[in-house]
């Protein structure tokens, strides 16, 4: 079952092997540490990046849906990411 999250992008980290996510107001729990993982291998990635990053420099809020229900266990893990504007 798949979860999804709604915020403005408030923080953006790489490192070798994915870009990580913040929405604000999610800095509890769930998911973990309210953090969001999109690896550099998704098929998608250079447009997902592209649209969380102009997400985040606009402050406009954005929908992230991952591959399972969110918990306080792990990250959550990108499929995808909508954004209206």
């Amino acid at each position: 079952m798949s979860g999804s999250s709604s915020g403005v992008i408030t923080r953006i980290y790489t490192d070798t092997v994915r870009t990580t996510f913040r929405l604000n107001g999610k800095d509890g729990s769930v998911p973990k540490n309210g953090y969001y993982e999109l690896a550099l291998t998704h098929p998608n990635y250079n447009a997902l990046f592209s649209l969380g990053l102009a997400a985040a420099v606009n402050k406009t809020s954005v929908r992230i849906r991952t591959d399972d229900a969110l918990n306080a266990n792990e990250h959550g893990i990108v499929t995808y990411i909508v954004a209206d504007y």
